[in-house]
């Protein structure tokens, strides 16, 4: 049973990375980058849609601690 299931998982890895690289060199076929400078390109735009995610949550934290403190103040006064 686990001889199986580790085999079906070899195989969805396997067709995961041919449907992956497949994909790249399709859309290298419609631009001018070719399909590994495009994937270096999609790695790089995730990593910054992730910091740019973590940095609005953050500013949301800070914003949301900053508006509940002169809430405080105003009342207090």
């Amino acid at each position: 049973m686990i001889a199986k299931s580790y085999t079906v998982a070899l195989f969805c890895v396997s067709v995961f990375r041919l449907f992956n690289s497949s994909l790249w060199l399709f859309v290298s076929k419609f631009t001018d980058l070719t399909p590994n400078r495009l994937h270096k390109v999609y790695k790089h735009m995730v990593k910054k849609r992730s910091e740019h995610q973590q940095l609005n949550k953050v500013l949301l934290l800070f914003s949301t601690n900053l508006f509940l403190s002169l809430i405080f103040i105003l009342h207090v006064l």
